[in-house]
């Protein structure tokens, strides 16, 4: 967000000299190197963005009161304190058993979607009802999430999509 508005910034300020003919000219000689050695590889970056999808698909798989309460803790890095001020009717106790079971779901199905096994669930027959629209909202929220990620099962989901669009034809016998 921060580079975003100093991107902004800077745009506004280059338009309003261009405007008032005011350009600013520099050597190449005086501008330096333009790599940043601290900047991430376009495979790092890919890397990166491929495990923040696998990390969304996996809070996919928590109901909604306990995916709000691991968001705020480890999204906004709120206090358990803080949580219990934003949730209403919601214990230190019970605060601590939600944290824990959201904490283990999503590790284990973040392994489960590593290890590949979120992509065999799609194959069998969730991607299927997807489809046809027969899946209830969490588990289209959790297929769609999945899809954002995985190449395979986008791969299924158009080969399937094109069976359900033109199922095979029988053939007439004369």
């Amino acid at each position: 967000m921060v580079n975003f508005i100093k991107r902004a910034a800077v745009r506004a300020m280059l338009d309003d000299r261009r405007r008032h003919g005011q350009r600013l000219e520099v050597g190449l000689d005086a501008i330096g190197s333009l790599s940043d050695a601290s900047a991430e590889r376009p495979e790092e970056l890919a890397e990166e963005r491929e495990m923040v999808a696998i990390g969304r698909d996996a809070m996919q798989m928590l109901s909604e009161r306990d995916r709000l309460i691991f968001r705020q803790r480890h999204e906004m890095d709120l206090s358990p304190e803080e949580i219990l001020e934003r949730t209403p009717g919601l214990s230190l106790r019970t605060y601590r058993k939600v944290i824990q079971r959201a904490n283990h779901r999503v590790r284990a199905a973040y392994e489960q979607i590593e290890e590949g096994h979120r992509c065999r669930e799609m194959e069998s027959s969730l991607l299927q009802r997807y489809l046809e629209g027969k899946c209830p909202e969490p588990e289209q929220l959790t297929v769609e999430a999945h899809l954002a990620h995985c190449r395979r099962c986008r791969a299924g989901q158009a080969r399937l999509r094109g069976a359900i669009a033109s199922p095979p034809q029988r053939q007439r016998h004369s």
